[in-house]
């Protein structure tokens, strides 16, 4: 009897052990915690509509989302850490970037 039950547990580890490396976790943290984007391993959502920030599970890419996203903005931080977008103005002349 104890034979078998020390055999079921080191059975019941081993498949508890190789199965959940295959497993992924899909977080997301927001108003409507309920549907999360099949590309996405995490979201966090800002109570305000349209504001998240989403990380792709499998590309790895970084989405922030405010608002007032858009071409030519770079992100900066301050001091204190605080993050946020700058327009950043260059013009290219013969092969150089004038900043």
């Amino acid at each position: 009897m104890k034979k078998l039950s020390k055999t079921l547990i080191a059975g019941t580890f081993a498949a508890m052990l190789f199965s959940s490396a295959t497993l992924f976790a899909q977080v997301k943290i927001g108003s409507n915690r309920t549907t999360i984007e099949a590309t996405s391993n995490l979201e966090v959502e800002a109570s305000t509509p349209n504001r998240q920030v989403k990380v792709n599970k499998t590309t790895g890419q970084v989405t922030i989302k405010d608002g007032t996203e858009g071409d030519g903005k770079v992100l900066t931080s301050d001091a204190n850490g605080n993050v946020g977008d700058t327009v950043v103005l260059a013009a290219a002349t013969r092969g150089q970037l004038d900043v």
